[in-house]
């Protein structure tokens, strides 16, 4: 036999009580019923006696309503498509704190700063990525609406290379958390794909060779110069009765062949690039049968080598 509940306000027992969602405890009088879907009497009373923490607190310890007291300036985004350029006038220290670029700017207090004015020109300076690199200025985060749902990966690769022009590191990882969850559930079109891809490899470094630190480049260059100079010689001294040992190419005289074991590999710098390749890599059955992505791999040798690491089992992992 269940046990009788007792109302802790009125002490009667009755069975039909009602359990508040916040504390779990059991109320029947009228006066606490009308707290019970969200707060019961004794929720409420402690938030009486507890004045309510609202954190409205930025990162750095500053409230967040000192963002709207800081001067604001004129960003124009006018890249070479653009119909017409765009106008932002946005806060200085939240520019300041959310990318490297614009820091640095302020910092060196040129003709920028003089002229309350930042242009920003360059291929990748797209208004429609800027439009989330906005939403994060303000928010920390970006959403992309519903609407643009099919252009998801387009769109998250556009904002990656973008925080990459303004060095906005925090967005840059948040970019790629975005486009990795999307490309692990969604299913954009192969079109959105080439389209990605080419977003990613124009707007993105190359190569880099990962067993040279720097400085050492130099010292490798030189070591194969005098290795050159010195087999060019002993060539020019190899000669015999009617005949003459031509001096072959170095590529063919010495051996650069490396271990292929080694952990002496180009790899791609930016790991955008790796996440938009192996996506590709996984649906390249269906893209080989598009033009354009043919234009793809001619028009990017360096896509095309990496899709060529990535090809195994055609599945995908972000």
């Amino acid at each position: 036999m269940a046990t009788a509940m007792i109302c802790p306000d009125c002490k009667e027992d009755n069975q039909n009580q009602v359990r508040c969602c916040w504390c779990s405890q059991h109320f029947i009088c009228s006066s606490t019923v009308s707290y019970c879907s969200r707060r019961c009497n004794t929720c409420a009373q402690r938030d009486k006696e507890k004045k309510l923490d609202i954190d409205l607190t930025a990162q750095d310890g500053i409230h967040y309503s000192s963002i709207f007291l800081s001067k604001t300036i004129e960003v124009v985004l006018s890249p070479p498509n653009a119909k017409a350029p765009v106008r932002y006038h946005l806060h200085i220290d939240k520019l300041r704190q959310s990318a490297d670029y614009f820091a640095l700017l302020f910092a060196f207090n040129g003709k920028e700063t003089t002229d309350n004015k930042i242009t920003l020109s360059e291929n990748v300076d797209d208004p429609e990525a800027f439009k989330f690199f906005v939403q994060y200025v303000y928010c920390s985060d970006y959403l992309i609406p519903e609407a643009y749902e099919p252009y998801s990966a387009l769109l998250h690769a556009m904002v990656y290379v973008l925080a990459e022009r303004l060095q906005a590191l925090k967005l840059r990882a948040l970019a790629t958390k975005k486009l990795g969850d999307y490309l692990g559930k969604g299913t954009p079109t192969d079109s959105i794909v080439i389209k990605m891809v080419r977003a990613v490899y124009e707007g993105t470094c190359l190569y880099t060779t990962s067993p040279i630190k720097q400085g050492d480049e130099k010292d490798v260059n030189e070591e194969k110069d005098k290795s050159v100079r010195d087999e060019t010689s002993a060539a020019d001294g190899r000669e015999s009765d009617n005949e003459v040992v031509a001096v072959t190419d170095a590529s063919e005289t010495l051996d650069f062949d490396e271990d292929p074991d080694s952990d002496s590999e180009i790899k791609p710098v930016n790991p955008l690039r790796t996440l938009v390749t192996r996506y590709a890599a996984s649906k390249l059955d269906r893209l080989r049968n598009q033009p354009k992505f043919r234009v793809l791999l001619k028009e990017f040798p360096e896509f095309a080598e990496d899709i060529m690491s990535e090809v195994k089992n055609g599945q995908f992992t972000a």
